[in-house]
């Protein structure tokens, strides 16, 4: 028996935190918690058909990037959950966001259990996946939430979801310019999977990388620049890669001389979102137009400005009349790997 129905309904997204603890990626279950105020419209309708006794529920997600443009909010965790008389959310399906923020769940058996009718159905959608998880410093993650319906009659459902501008949880998850973009790049250009790395926001006084509990810590301000998140980034890949993280002085800057393993260790962070983004400029430093003798900068291997140019320079396929060497990330990741034989 098919069921043909129409129903639309407007509803709202609430912003708040998870556990990064209380659930693992095969729960089945995880406690209500109170929100703080934040919303967003959801806009949820159904056009289709669905078979007796299930339910579908699809949808598509957008946030704002740090240009205030509409993404679609790609690679999101988002559970399909019913809701039981003690209140608890108990996760039925868990999916992920396509590469065009699109999702689909079913059919799910619509079977709320004896006496009762059809799932109460709340969505989460979480900043958490394969590549990255966003938490604050209480340690929970991120995710937004919306109530779909209480009893649902057996139908396919369509939700719209948009994260507001300006939140930065989403703008370092994200695909596009946050660290699910250095992951993906990695993934794409050397078969390399990082595993997932964390992300704090927001965390502390200045943007650092710890590598004493790997985690990637992002004040309020620095969201909103992707060169800072992807910077951060690529301290855990060197660690990751590394297997221990080198040292580096605490007091640095990009055009001057501090100290061998410093420039190499803020260098090769400084070139990771060159090649990320395709671009040669950092935070304003454009590092493929200085040269030896450049005025305000220091020369030689002791600068990390001249490192990252270095290998942006055995990157880019640009012959700037310095330049004229092209080799793609492959061979900068073998220097890197060189460079860690000679100094250990």
């Amino acid at each position: 028996m098919i069921m043909d129905r129409k129903i639309s309904i407007s509803l709202y997204i609430t912003f708040s935190l998870i556990s990064s603890t209380f659930c693992s990626m095969f729960a089945n279950r995880y406690m209500d918690e109170n929100l703080p105020s934040g919303f967003g419209c959801i806009n949820v309708s159904s056009d289709h058909t669905s078979l007796s006794g299930t339910i579908t529920v699809a949808g598509h997600l957008d946030y704002y990037d740090n240009k205030g443009d509409k993404q679609p909010l790609v690679w999101t965790r988002v559970w399909i959950c019913d809701r039981e008389p003690d209140g608890n959310d108990y996760i039925h399906k868990e999916i992920f966001t396509d590469i065009e923020g699109n999702f689909t769940s079913g059919p799910i058996d619509n079977d709320d259990g004896p006496d009762e009718d059809g799932l109460d159905i709340w969505i989460y959608v979480v900043a958490w996946n394969w590549a990255t998880q966003v938490i604050n410093e209480n340690g929970t993650r991120y995710y937004a939430r919306t109530h779909m319906c209480d009893d649902c009659p057996d139908d396919t459902y369509y939700m719209t979801g948009e994260i507001p501008e300006g939140h930065g949880a989403w703008m370092i998850f994200s695909y596009h310019s946050g660290i699910a973009a250095g992951w993906n790049y990695l993934n794409t250009t050397v078969d390399y999977e990082m595993p997932m790395a964390t992300a704090c926001w927001p965390c502390g006084d200045w943007p650092c990388y710890n590598p004493n509990n790997g985690v990637i810590n992002l004040t309020d301000w620095s969201a909103s620049y992707p060169d800072i998140i992807l910077h951060e980034y690529g301290h855990y890949v060197m660690h990751t890669l590394y297997g221990y993280m080198p040292p580096a002085m605490e007091e640095h800057y990009i055009n001057e001389n501090s100290d061998a393993s410093t420039a190499w260790v803020e260098g090769w962070a400084n070139f990771f979102p060159l090649v990320v983004q395709n671009d040669p400029d950092l935070l304003g430093w454009n590092l493929e137009t200085h040269h030896w003798c450049s005025a305000g900068w220091d020369d030689g291997d002791e600068v990390e400005g001249r490192v990252a140019g270095a290998l942006w320079d055995i990157f880019d396929s640009d012959d700037d009349g310095y330049d004229s060497f092209s080799d793609g990330l492959a061979r900068a990741r073998a220097t890197s790997g060189s460079t860690l034989q000679r100094r250990t």
